[in-house]
């Protein structure tokens, strides 16, 4: 279920109404219909990876209180260190142990080398990067004392799996987030139509732009040894603005979901192509 989908608007149609009448009553009840979006969201996807999704945010809550109520600084720097080992050893597994095995297959298939039946086995996760970095920034942060641990589960549950950033960012980090899941939401008209505007903008950039562009490039690009020059100058260029788009779409599109539940997500994408230097970009 993508964000340019029919069965996504309807989803979204549904969330809202619900999301609404229950932050009417508390901020409990919104963030218990939040949660229940973000899982459905997500499940929409692999339904099998909901109980892992669970599972870590579990640990990191746990983590992230062992990390506060931790008395010296060398006990708090051993809980990060094994938290942040925890977070990257499987994104890094089931990002390129695939890739790695098909890698060395290829080299050694003269010798007969052949592909280990597990490497097609690993399930990549939805948003798999973008969760792990914004749970990491989370445990950093608590660990410098930028923000207390999150004792309220069901928030911090909230904020971790929360589905208008999933597929593609922008990454949030706890001191963004979480404070504004400890309040009752408020929206105007005025936020509604700037909301309707941005997705609808997210969503010309990656269904017009970066989806018709990709057809050309992918068409330059598979065929490189017969393109000329120009050709691949162009396609070059095209897949630039391709990728601009895609990802930029993906963004705006997050941040005009957040502004109809009155979330404010952090800004992404201001102009990068712009940038003064290779540090900035």
């Amino acid at each position: 279920m993508t964000f340019v989908s029919l069965p996504f608007i309807l989803f979204l149609c549904v969330v809202f109404a619900a999301y609404w009448t229950a932050n009417r009553r508390s901020v409990g009840s919104r963030n218990a219909v939040l949660i229940v979006a973000n899982l459905a969201f997500y499940g929409s996807w692999n339904p099998q990876l909901v109980p892992l999704l669970l599972l870590t945010i579990s640990i990191d809550y746990a983590i992230g209180l062992k990390i506060s109520s931790a008395e010296s600084e060398a006990t708090k720097g051993r809980w990060l260190a094994g938290a942040l080992l925890l977070s990257l050893l499987p994104l890094a597994y089931l990002k390129y142990s695939t890739f790695l095995v098909v890698s060395l297959t290829d080299l050694w298939e003269p010798f007969g080398a052949q592909m280990a039946p597990w490497a097609y086995r690993a399930i990549l996760p939805v948003g798999i990067s973008f969760y792990t970095f914004a749970k990491m920034s989370y445990l950093v942060d608590v660990y410098r004392g930028t923000i207390p641990a999150e004792r309220n589960f069901p928030r911090f549950v909230a904020y971790l799996s929360c589905f208008p950033v999933m597929l593609a960012g922008p990454i949030e980090r706890g001191t963004t987030l979480l404070p504004q899941l400890k309040r009752r939401a408020e929206v105007n008209d005025e936020a509604l139509s700037d909301g309707v505007r941005q997705f609808l903008w997210g969503a010309l950039k990656k269904v017009v732009v970066a989806d018709n562009l990709a057809l050309i490039v992918d068409r330059i690009y598979t065929q490189q040894s017969l393109a000329g020059g120009g050709e691949l100058a162009i396609g070059t260029l095209f897949f630039s603005i391709q990728i601009y788009c895609d990802f930029s779409g993906y963004s705006d599109m997050a941040m005009g979901i957040g502004r109809l539940l009155g979330i404010e997500l952090t800004r992404n994408f201001a102009y990068p192509y712009f940038s003064r230097d290779i540090g900035e970009f």
